[in-house]
């Protein structure tokens, strides 16, 4: 029958329409994922940057802090050569390691600062250099991708423009049916019967109804799956 034929020869050419459009869906859906991944890398990089600046912050104000303590301890030693007494300049000396003690700790934390910097840095310019990276590697994926994209692009629309060739002479209610049955079938409407068992769900078929599809002359449904059945012509010959 040739509304038969022309439903098998739709059906493969909507499966070749399906694989174009999924296969351009995961390129789009890579394409993003790769601009992704560059955003979170220097993202990342720019969080460990605002470490950095506040590192830097904290790093000076105790620079400042230790500046005041060292001129305290100058002016006091500068205060011990004028003393008098042996009471007055105890308690000078008692200011100078008091002042001494928070110096070291100062100093401490300034190196601490510096240290945590260094390695903030690094981090940082790791990051920045992976994305540097990503970002090469990124523009020629985008490239083959903007490739493949153009390719699939130009094969839906020929298809589409065949697609259309085919279903003009299809009779409405049956386009209707087919359209139906592949939606719920996972893409596939029509399929062959041999050796009296359909090949779509794989049950046997009633030996009258199976003689009856021999003869082709209606269109006919599978009883267990509903798809449409068609005999190969090698299955008539044998």
């Amino acid at each position: 029958m040739e509304n038969l034929q022309r439903l098998v020869d739709l059906q493969e050419l909507d499966q070749e329409l399906l694989q174009q459009r999924q296969h351009k869906e995961k390129l789009e859906e890579e394409e993003a994922r790769l601009g992704s991944d560059i955003e979170r890398l220097n993202t990342m990089a720019a969080k460990l940057e605002e470490q950095m600046a506040q590192l830097q912050q904290e790093r000076e104000q105790y620079r400042q802090e230790l500046l005041s303590e060292e001129d305290m301890i100058a002016r006091s030693q500068e205060r011990q050569k004028e003393i008098q007494t042996q009471k007055e300049f105890l308690a000078v000396q008692k200011e100078i390691d008091s002042a001494k003690k928070q110096q070291k700790e100062l100093q401490d934390k300034i190196q601490q600062k510096d240290s945590e910097y260094e390695s903030l840095e690094s981090d940082a310019q790791e990051k920045r250099q992976q994305a540097k990276q990503l970002s090469a590697d990124v523009e020629q994926r985008q490239d083959e991708i903007a490739k493949e994209k153009d390719q699939c692009h130009k094969a839906i629309k020929k298809q589409t423009g065949q697609r259309q060739k085919l279903v003009e002479d299809l009779p409405a209610s049956l386009l209707k049916r087919y359209e139906l049955l592949l939606e719920r079938r996972n893409g596939v409407a029509v399929v062959p019967a041999r050796g009296g068992a359909c090949l779509g769900c794989f049950m046997h078929l009633p030996p009258q109804f199976y003689n009856q599809l021999l003869k082709q002359q209606e269109l006919l449904e599978c009883p267990h799956c509903n798809r449409l059945l068609f005999i190969e012509q090698e299955a008539v010959t044998s």
